[in-house]
């Protein structure tokens, strides 16, 4: 009878080894932070990566980095490129707006108003838009008629015409790492903003719309 006991004793302790083994604590991944409040980096894997152009993201509340991604919501899409444009006195950057609703035409306003950008550095610095005087403004309305799809200034956008509007800002905007673009959504029917990265790279590789 002893025997048995001691036998049982001797499983049950076995079993009850075997079961603290196999339900003990796992390793768990660590933590990563949060990233810093404006840092740019967008919670979607791959918004902001080099190298894969036409990615599409709402750029809101996280950025997508301009010239590679654009800004889809709905029917509208908004790009940020580098101008080509023969202006070594400023960082010209070229906004890009199409529609793909061929029965609802979008008028664009454009963003001519100081409290419609922010571009900021990685400092945060600030870089106020620079005015275009009305006459280089009609000038260029006159030089780029609709042609080949395209258009500039304010006006209506259709599947078929794309609008593009001239962002100008300070030279020394181009001394920066990077740079964060806040444009007003009003412009293009948006009830948030758009948010885009400007990288060094981009700043120094113009490309047209």
């Amino acid at each position: 009878m002893l025997r048995s006991i001691v036998l049982l004793v001797a499983l049950c302790a076995l079993g009850c080894g075997k079961k603290s083994k196999d339900t003990g604590p796992t390793s768990r991944p660590p933590v990563q932070p949060p990233p810093p409040q404006d840092s740019g980096a967008d919670k979607a894997p791959g918004s902001i990566r080099p190298g894969e152009e036409n990615g599409e993201g709402r750029g809101y509340p996280n950025r997508l980095l301009a010239q590679w991604w654009r800004v889809v919501r709905d029917d509208v899409t908004v790009s940020v490129l580098a101008s080509d444009s023969a202006d070594p006195g400023h960082l010209s950057l070229m906004a890009v707006v199409r529609n793909r609703n061929k029965d609802k035409p979008l008028q664009l306003t454009g963003w001519s108003k100081p409290q419609q950008i922010t571009l900021k550095d990685e400092k945060g610095k600030r870089y106020p838009l620079v005015p275009i005087p009305d006459d280089v403004e009609q000038a260029m309305r006159k030089a780029n008629v609709p042609t080949d799809d395209a258009a500039y200034g304010p006006g209506p956008v259709t599947p078929e015409l794309k609008r593009f509007i001239l962002l100008k800002f300070d030279r020394a905007a181009l001394a920066a790492e990077y740079l964060d673009l806040d444009l007003d959504g009003a412009p293009v029917g948006f009830a948030d903003p758009i948010l885009f990265r400007v990288s060094r790279e981009m700043m120094t590789q113009p490309k047209k719309p």
